[in-house]
């Protein structure tokens, strides 16, 4: 082996070490800190657009990794203002929402951020569209994780709440199944069997 290929083989060596250092480890530090920047500046943003453009920082930032955290803490801390400040308009609360939602990414963790909000928004502004979208996102992550209780308490709720029994008895049944000891689910259960059972 010469001298020259050798040469070749360790600088091909180095690059590829340099390449893993830069993707696998500054990029996704310095997109951490474009998050925690973009979060501390949050109190200086006074309109929706300065929200946007102050996480558009991060959204733009690209690395290998820290997208989908990006976007996990983001939801949680949109749903942590709505939470807190109950006399938003409802146009804000939605162009919060249209911002994050695009963002998310296909798994349970976001999936059950993004119901939790919808169904924040419907407890608020009583919309259809609210319930539906909670469904929806419930039924993502329940075809992810079948058995996660956040994801079949609520859809229970959910489906309760708006007397839609059918399925209000199968998730009770499926909770039933893992926590039989739940009585609050049991009772619900005879309570909305109790008429069918005397015919």
């Amino acid at each position: 082996m010469n001298s020259s290929f050798k040469l070749g083989v360790v600088s091909l060596c180095i690059l590829f070490v340099l390449f893993l250092f830069v993707f696998g480890s500054i990029l996704p530090v310095l997109k951490s800190q474009a998050y925690i920047d973009a979060a501390q500046g949050v109190n200086n943003v006074r309109t929706i657009e300065e929200f946007k453009t102050n996480f558009d920082k991060v959204f733009g930032f690209y690395s290998p990794v820290g997208g989908e955290e990006s976007a996990k803490y983001l939801t949680s801390n949109i749903l942590s203002v709505v939470n807190s400040q109950q006399d938003m308009s409802e146009g804000t609360t939605r162009e919060l929402i249209n911002y994050i939602e695009p963002k998310i990414y296909p798994d349970t963790r976001h999936y059950i951020a993004m119901a939790n909000l919808y169904t924040m928004t419907l407890t608020r502004f009583k919309r259809q569209g609210d319930y539906d979208a909670a469904v929806d996102y419930y039924k993502k992550a329940r075809e992810m994780g079948p058995k996660l209780p956040p994801v079949l308490y609520g859809l229970l709720t959910l489906y309760s709440a708006v007397g839609d029994n059918e399925n209000t008895i199968e998730v009770g049944n499926t909770i039933l199944e893992s926590w039989p000891q739940d009585t609050r689910v049991s009772d619900l259960l005879a309570t909305l069997q109790a008429p069918a059972k005397k015919k």
